[in-house]
């Protein structure tokens, strides 16, 4: 069901709406203005990341808004991006209302040729936001933002993802030097790897060219250092989750760990990706039952085995993936949290 009765939609008759919109650049930012009762958009040109300009523009449309004799308020958006979510705090602590939107789920002209000026995508964007306020469905997705601790306790988890992917780049990068000359089944983690170059011999008999060795000795020792990152970034997660505190986010990944399944690093990354934020009771019929079931572990504690000794649902545990049951055990569960 459609959330319709938007606090923040422009037909309230208690404010003087002022809606703003960012086409954001690095070297520029667009900003796009519609005062209230007016349907013409102003465009505007600031350096990008001039705050001191930008707190000028708000001030200036919140005068102007505010002659009507109504309390002024501002409701912008822009798409998100590369800017992150640093302006979005910003705006919110400058008494705006502020909404960050997927730029993926925002609906298009599909016709091959199509003119794009920055302000055809000014008002292509002050449109969608209109669109959203008034409670039209799947105008476009909203992104959560996280709070600055939940978006920084994120950095442990997809560092380790990148630092995963670049061991591999750098392990396959000397595999294929090797194999290119006729040399498999080569281990470069393996200890004592550079040691055993000097013997190699290539697929014709030769002993292996010297700007090849030197090659791939750089490449390990590339590897050794992501590798050692690694170790140390892994040790360090160890370490805070032994020392997790009461019902913080390292006490959620501990409990997590109980459930079958799920280990250490499938539990930060529930954590740290998923169960920040709180769900909106639209929202919970649609999470799939794991992700429920990993939910009420996190959050209260309630441990449920997902599967049996073969991977089946045991006969005792079927009532636990009723959809129903969940939802009510996860709200019973919230509610216990709250009130100790």
């Amino acid at each position: 069901m459609t959330k319709l009765d938007r606090t923040d939609a422009p037909a309230t008759t208690e404010y003087a709406t002022v809606h703003l919109v960012f086409e954001l650049s690095k070297a520029r930012w667009k900003l796009g203005v519609m005062l209230p009762g007016s349907e013409k958009m102003s465009c505007y040109t600031i350096a990008g990341g001039d705050l001191a300009a930008l707190t000028a523009r708000l001030a200036a449309a919140r005068t102007k808004a505010a002659r009507c004799g109504k309390p002024a308020r501002i409701v912008s958006c822009y798409e998100a991006g590369f800017d992150g979510h640093w302006l979005h705090r910003w705006l919110t602590d400058q008494g705006v209302i502020n909404h960050e939107i997927d730029p993926a789920s925002i609906q298009v002209n599909r016709r091959m040729r199509r003119a794009k000026t920055d302000r055809i995508d000014l008002e292509h964007l002050m449109r969608t936001l209109l669109a959203y306020l008034r409670g039209e469905p799947r105008v476009c997705s909203v992104v959560h933002v996280p709070a600055a601790e939940d978006e920084d306790r994120k950095r442990r988890n997809r560092e380790r993802e990148r630092m995963l992917k670049e061991r591999t780049a750098h392990t396959n990068r000397i595999k294929g030097l090797l194999h290119a000359q006729g040399i498999r089944d080569a281990m470069p983690l393996k200890p004592g790897f550079l040691d055993t170059l000097a013997g190699l011999r290539t697929g014709d008999g030769r002993p292996l060219p010297q700007r090849l060795k030197e090659e791939i000795v750089r490449e390990h020792e590339r590897l050794c250092l992501v590798n050692k990152q690694l170790a140390v970034l892994e040790a360090n997660s160890r370490a805070e989750q032994r020392a997790a505190a009461p019902r913080s986010a390292e006490a959620k990944i501990v409990r997590l760990t109980q459930l079958k399944g799920i280990g250490p690093v499938g539990g930060q990354g529930l954590v740290n990706e998923v169960f920040y934020r709180s769900f909106d009771p639209v929202e919970i019929p649609r999470l799939s039952t794991v992700v429920l079931i990993a939910e009420l572990t996190a959050s209260a504690g309630v441990i449920i085995p997902i599967l049996g000794n073969h991977g089946t649902i045991p006969p005792a545990m079927a009532e636990y993936f009723n959809p129903e049951y969940i939802v009510n055990l996860l709200e019973k569960a919230k509610e216990e949290v709250k009130d100790a």
